[in-house]
């Protein structure tokens, strides 16, 4: 038979084996609410990282469009450039056939007067 003290020491352990799992399923509940608000927080980030790369795919997308302006600018300002050259060129032409008429419509006057 067990003595007295042996029953309490029994006793005494199963208490405290009973509180310490009561601790243990008090820390593990915690411990999972924790680790679920870090679950949580990480799906966070990886919304805010998605949400990031789709404006830099919006920024790669404005940043392609204003290469195409550019360069579509750039042929405007080349064509604009050759426009004036060439309109230059056919008012010189103009200009210089006007004058060539003129001396020729003195000269035919000269000659019809005398």
């Amino acid at each position: 038979m067990m003595s007295e003290e042996m029953k309490v020491i029994l006793t005494e352990i199963q208490k405290m084996n009973n509180r310490l799992d009561t601790m243990q399923e008090d820390f593990d509940r915690r411990f999972d609410g924790i680790d679920n608000r870090f679950v949580a927080i990480d799906e966070r980030f990886n919304e805010i990282d998605n949400r990031f790369v789709a404006i830099d795919e919006r920024f790669d997308e404005m940043d392609d469009k204003l290469m195409n302006l550019e360069d579509q600018l750039r042929i405007v300002r080349e064509q604009t450039a050759k426009n004036y050259e060439f309109q230059t060129a056919i008012e010189r032409t103009f200009n210089d056939k006007v004058m060539e008429m003129e001396s020729d419509i003195k000269l035919l006057k000269k000659a019809v007067i005398h």
